[in-house]
């Protein structure tokens, strides 16, 4: 016998004793195998047992040689047993499927059991992609907000509205204690969202009263959290840039008309288009009335001229610091969002 062999039997004895035959700590149903690459790494050995079961981690074998990195399960899928196959490496970390620990993060091991356990292999191993979600895992979520919204959004309290947007989902929404105050306005929801899909509507009608909806994997277990918008780089847009070009995803944007308009407001004019071009209309209103900008008491006037649509859009977008830009739902379904570039309220003459 080796004199590591002989040492990993030691470390066996004086650390876990006759555990692996008996499992006595069954709830965890993920048993880990460390194998160790040199014989030179015998203090490390020591010191990740040692660390490991200061950690509640205990249903370890160590062994000798060189091994795959992988998860293995077996039994059904409410009763999963788990066989983690990890190594020591030269470097003296911890190499695991999915993420490789130091000594000085050994408690992290814990909650990567944590996850496997609850979100099964996928959670550990599963290339993670946009909001830490893995691929599997974003298309559920995706395909959860993709139904049309059937909530009546006009003249409700923005209170009201958002609890309903929240119960059309079945992925659990979360308001964060920063944003509680949300479910308390009696500010006067304006508009409908009816004909979006759900994850848009809802993230619409967040947008609208300064908030924003991210969502979060914890154990597997994927929710949305809402939040007060502040400087997040990612969260879950209102709309998405559109998959293929405009003249096949909206090509009536982009027919031709004759125009004359002579200081009429800009609202009668947008609402003129939205009528013609049969698809919603969505304002921007936390930045417009941040900006003090009000479509009802700007004027516009186009010389008589025979230009697209969205070429009219721009023009009379343009002359109120306004701009407009083709978005789509989560059903692909295409929009116009109406929002602003200002930084700065709008001065009074």
């Amino acid at each position: 016998m080796s004199p590591l062999h002989r040492y990993l039997v030691i470390v066996f004895v004086l650390f876990w004793g006759g555990f692996f035959s008996t499992l006595t700590i069954a709830q965890d149903r993920i048993q880990i195998e460390i194998a160790v690459e040199k014989s030179s790494l015998m203090r490390e050995v020591h010191q990740w047992v040692q660390a490991l079961q200061k950690n509640g981690i205990t249903n370890v074998r160590v062994t000798y040689g060189k091994v795959e990195v992988k998860v293995t399960q077996t039994g059904p899928p409410e009763n999963r047993y788990y066989t983690v196959y990890g190594k020591l490496g030269a470097d003296g970390k911890l190499h695991l499927p999915g993420k490789t620990f130091t000594l000085s993060n050994v408690s992290h091991v814990k909650s990567w059991a944590s996850d496997l356990r609850s979100g099964g292999v996928d959670e550990v191993v599963g290339e993670k992609g946009e909001f830490g979600l893995t691929k599997k895992q974003l298309i559920a979520l995706y395909e959860d907000l993709t139904p049309d919204s059937l909530v009546v959004t006009d003249k409700k309290r923005f209170a009201t509205v958002i609890k309903e947007l929240a119960a059309e989902i079945a992925t659990p929404v979360i308001v964060d204690q920063t944003a509680a105050k949300i479910l308390e306005s009696e500010e006067i929801y304006s508009g409908q969202l009816t004909g979006l899909s759900r994850g848009t509507a809802l993230a619409i009608a967040l947008q609208r009263c300064g908030h924003l909806m991210i969502p979060e994997n914890v154990g597997g277990k994927i929710s949305l959290r809402i939040l007060p918008k502040g400087d997040q780089k990612e969260f879950w847009p209102a709309g998405w840039p559109p998959n293929q070009p405009t003249q096949k995803l909206f090509p009536a944007i982009l027919t031709l008309l004759p125009v004359q308009m002579e200081n009429i407001p800009l609202q009668q004019a947008l609402d003129a288009v939205e009528e013609r071009l049969k698809v919603p209309f969505i304002y921007d209103l936390y930045k417009l009335n941040a900006m003090k900008i009000d479509p009802n008491k700007i004027m516009v006037t186009i010389p008589e001229s025979t230009i697209t649509y969205k070429s009219l859009l721009d023009k009379v977008l343009r002359k109120a610091h306004m701009y407009g830009e083709v978005r789509i739902d989560e059903a692909g379904r295409p929009f116009y969002w109406i929002s602003t570039h200002r930084i700065s309220p709008l001065k009074k003459k």
